[in-house]
């Protein structure tokens, strides 16, 4: 084991997998030592053989809830949230305290169409870990795309209080006040995002659609070509630019953008 961490210490690939399949052939029924080979194929990206060694090691110690953790995880990595739902169910079934997998559930349950479930699993890991901004903000993005504006606009504000630096978060923000029409709220916090984070042009370009909807088209079209700019096949932007340029009267512009 110790010249195995010294493989991967070393970035040796090939080294530490011979090495932790040798430990394997000693120790077959050790779970740990498959363990330690299935971690060094996640390392190699071989996601696949990962998978078996986690099945086996769970096979050998099947209450253990970092093992189905670690397993449900490489299961969505490898496309599989019907598999990794189940074994991330199974994780936090095995230790309630478990938040990193309950986040992790959440995610899958999101991308498998749970919401409402999804929701609340969010909400269980944010009692164990209320501080963590990122889950504000997950959960917040997710109460948006199902329509509830007010619980998202909580999640989004607590997000960035708790992360007043974070773009994504400010952005989210953004995004929520701009879906409960509080346009001038969902501008300040798009300028904000962008103070920290200049070149996003998803919050650019969102920004612009606040400055259209709020009549200030000279600023729209600015914001708008800050996005062509940056990416000149994005023909949402294109649009977008070439309407706030006839509001301005700037036809010749307008045909150009188009």
């Amino acid at each position: 084991l110790n010249l195995g961490e010294s493989y991967q210490a070393a970035g040796d690939v090939h080294g530490f997998i011979q090495e932790y399949r040798e430990e394997v052939r000693l120790r077959p029924e050790d779970p740990d030592a498959h363990l330690h080979l299935a971690n060094a194929y996640r390392v190699a990206a071989d996601l696949e053989k990962a998978i078996g060694e986690y099945r086996m090691a769970i096979n050998l110690r099947p209450r253990n809830a970092e093992l189905h953790f670690l397993l449900g995880q490489t299961l969505r990595a490898d496309g599989n949230t019907k598999d990794a739902r189940v074994e991330l169910e199974q994780a936090v079934k095995l230790r309630e305290d478990y938040p990193e997998a309950l986040a992790l559930l959440a995610d899958v349950l999101v991308e498998e169409k749970s919401p409402d479930l999804a929701a609340a699993t969010y909400r269980d890991a944010l009692k164990l870990r209320p501080d963590d901004a990122l889950l504000h903000l997950r959960l917040a993005s997710l109460l948006r795309e199902t329509g509830n504006l007010e619980g998202a606009l909580a999640e989004a504000r607590e997000a960035a209080r708790l992360a007043p630096r974070n773009a994504d978060a400010l952005r989210e923000l953004g995004n929520v006040q701009m879906g409960r029409g509080d346009l001038k709220a969902a501008e300040e916090a798009y300028q904000a995002a962008l103070g920290f984070r200049p070149d996003d042009i998803q919050t650019q370009f969102n920004l612009g659609l606040a400055f259209m909807q709020t009549g200030e088209a000279r600023r729209a079209a600015e914001a708008f070509r800050e996005v062509v700019k940056k990416r000149p096949q994005w023909s949402d932007a294109q649009t977008n630019l070439a309407s706030a340029l006839v509001q301005l009267g700037d036809f010749d512009g307008a045909a150009t953008a188009a």
